[in-house]
């Protein structure tokens, strides 16, 4: 009997326990960390960098290898703006890149939950670190993060830049060849999700933050040789170069 009425109250308390719990549990938030946004341009021209760049001989990179078809000896930025209009950290990157941005995606992603970095943010191409935010994120660990490198528009704020109106990129510098400088502007519209693929850790409670860095002294790069802004089929490479020389990791703070 003893037993009996031993075994009914453990069944009856466990019923308790789940019935008072289940509310709870579901109701509890997820844990979240603080993550901060810094945003980079790596401008260095290559291993040994441009130590002066009024110094023309600082730009005969002796890294450089020039093809000998015209291109050019190196090539330098000195400024420039790009726009991004949001990032989130992916768990599964199997899932296919959104390389078609289109007026209901930017829709979707103002309610989408992963996106907690919404944008859209005016960069400048400095060799200076951007503090763009604080945003909490879903505690855990992520394999990529994306971003979309996007056009801007009239109707953003684009903080007095209004020349980057209908450009997601635009960077001005030198072209370089026996010595002799050449002023240049490159512009592009490219619009796409970028993936960056990496080992992203949001610890619950922890602050940190997700430092994006832009690699621009390889956007204009062909394996050891140069390619030529000014030269309209290089601009496939280079538009491909944008996506390939990001790198990010997330600082603990």
């Amino acid at each position: 009997m003893n037993r009996t009425l031993v075994a009914a109250a453990t069944i009856v308390f466990a019923a308790l326990m789940i019935g008072g719990c289940g509310e709870e549990s579901v109701n509890r938030p997820a844990p979240e960390g603080t993550v901060g946004l810094k945003i980079a341009f790596d401008l260095a021209t290559d291993e040994i960098g441009v130590t002066n760049i009024n110094d023309i001989d600082d730009h005969i990179q002796a890294n450089s290898a020039p093809i000998g078809d015209g291109s050019p000896d190196s090539v330098t930025v000195t400024s420039g703006l790009a726009m991004v209009r949001s990032l989130r950290f992916v768990a599964d990157p199997t899932v296919a890149v959104d390389t078609i941005i289109t007026a209901s995606d930017e829709q979707r992603d103002l309610t989408d939950a992963s996106v907690r970095f919404q944008g859209p943010y005016v960069l400048l191409v400095t060799s200076g670190a951007q503090e763009l935010g604080t945003v909490s994120v879903p505690a855990g660990d992520y394999g990529q993060l994306r971003f979309v490198l996007q056009k801007a528009r009239s109707t953003d704020n684009l903080g007095g830049h209004t020349e980057l109106t209908g450009s997601s990129v635009r960077v001005s510098g030198t072209i370089w060849r026996e010595g002799w400088g050449t002023d240049f502007a490159f512009t592009t519209d490219y619009t796409s999700e970028i993936a960056v693929n990496g080992a992203f850790s949001i610890a619950a409670s922890t602050g940190g933050d997700l430092a994006i860095t832009f690699d621009v002294s390889r956007w204009f790069r062909y394996g050891r040789g140069w390619l030529d802004p000014m030269d309209p089929t290089n601009r496939r490479e280079i538009i491909r170069n944008l996506g390939r020389n990001v790198s990010a990791r997330v600082v603990a703070g």
